[in-house]
């Protein structure tokens, strides 16, 4: 063979070679591109993987079936392609095999192209989402940082409760959590969530903060408050006294202890503040807010036995003014609820038996003020009674009207 005809022969070789390599890089590029949009759309649909892996394995079976032809002619003639005393047989192969590869290599290039440009919207979706957890993950770890500087202030000035460390531990699982949740719209929803459950505790820390400036002021507002409840009990005998001159027994129902629970209430309410202030000069604020808490609940209960005498003898005051009065009130809601029942028909007939029995107790009710020493109590838990049946028997009526 001549020198020239050597030399056309290598030409050929290395120029198919190197059009096929460029074919080569050409489609690694586009597969390499269509697995990242595949990527993007796992990451935006976590529970389509299996499908999308499946779709963008198809728009790439062709190319991997090229790649592994381009691996083999490589394997079998780059010592051809690389040695100058390579044969002119050995060339001309390389440059046979090559040009086949090459044109295998072009026709895969499009359909991986193709893939890629179908899901580039998933792609650029995936940044902008991407960019929005990246967001909400340094907000959620700045958030994360605050609470547990702020626990352990509280901690060092030993007003941390355990929930606290116990409301900071759970925070921790939902960050690690939310790291673990990918890119897509469930991880920026759960670094969100891992951030507003962390400034939650932040504000749990500095209100057990504030409690060493609260609750001296608490203590001081629940001191005053019982003094005035102390006041009103002194008022108390002579309450309950006329509610027994001026009604039946049956009248004073639930109040006949009433001056020993205020009294005790009383008692437990002080005992409490008494230890709050104890707790809070040994700086033991978990326990001075306890007793806190008991002195106010004391102090509630002790306001309310108050209230409730005031009130029994008040209403019963009234009623026993007019008694017509409250008895008319009543019967007026009844009718209001036999017209609703009358105007709506059939549907609702059941309830007719329920108001002629309510009309029955209205009747009878005046009977208890019959007696001697008239029972204005039980007269008027009869008509509240009555009153109460009546509305629920338009309620229910309204409810059925409602739903067809």
């Amino acid at each position: 063979m001549t020198r020239a005809a050597a030399g056309s022969v290598r030409d050929a070789a290395d120029s198919a070679y190197r059009a096929a390599a460029d074919a080569f890089l050409a489609l690694d590029e586009a597969e390499l591109s269509a697995w990242e949009a595949a990527d993007a759309l796992v990451a935006l649909e976590p529970r389509r993987e299996a499908a999308i892996r499946a779709d963008v394995d198809s728009s790439c079976r062709s190319a991997n079936a090229a790649v592994v032809d381009w691996i083999t002619a490589v394997d079998t003639h780059q010592t051809a392609i690389r040695d100058p005393q390579a044969n002119h047989a050995a060339l001309a192969a390389a440059a046979r095999d090559f040009t086949t590869v090459r044109a295998s290599l072009e026709r895969a290039t499009p359909m991986a192209r193709r893939y890629r440009e179908r899901n580039e919207d998933a792609v650029s979706r995936l940044a902008a989402v991407a960019g929005k957890r990246d967001v909400a993950a340094r907000a959620a770890f700045v958030a994360v940082d605050e609470a547990s500087a702020a626990v352990e202030r509280a901690r060092a000035a030993g007003l941390a409760p355990a929930e606290l460390d116990v409301a900071l531990g759970t925070v921790r699982d939902q960050v690690a959590a939310a790291g673990a949740a990918g890119i897509g719209p469930a991880a920026v929803s759960a670094w969100g969530a891992a951030e507003t459950a962390a400034r939650e505790v932040v504000g749990a820390a500095e209100r057990a903060e504030r409690v060493r400036t609260d609750l001296p002021k608490r203590v001081r507002s629940l001191a005053t408050r019982a003094a005035g409840i102390e006041g009103r009990a002194e008022s108390l005998p002579d309450k309950l006294s006329n509610l027994r001159r001026s009604y039946s027994l049956a009248c004073s129902a639930g109040l006949e202890r009433a001056g020993d629970d205020v009294a005790g209430a009383l008692t437990t309410g002080r005992r409490a503040l008494a230890t709050a202030e104890t707790a809070m000069g040994a700086d033991d604020w978990a326990r001075a807010t306890r007793e806190v808490d008991t002195a106010r609940s004391s102090l509630d209960d002790a306001e309310k036995v108050l209230s409730a005498v005031a009130d029994r003898l008040r209403m019963l005051d009234e009623v026993r003014a007019d008694p017509k009065g409250r008895l008319d009130k009543a019967r007026f809601t009844l009718r209001d609820a036999q017209r609703l029942v009358v105007a709506t028909g059939p549907r609702v007939a059941t309830e007719i038996p329920t108001l002629d029995a309510l009309a029955g107790r209205l009747d009878r009710a005046p009977q208890l003020l019959d007696a001697t020493h008239p029972d204005y109590w039980s007269y008027l838990q009869e008509l509240d009674a009555v009153t109460r049946d009546a509305q629920a028997t338009v309620t229910r009526v309204r409810e059925r009207i409602a739903t067809g």
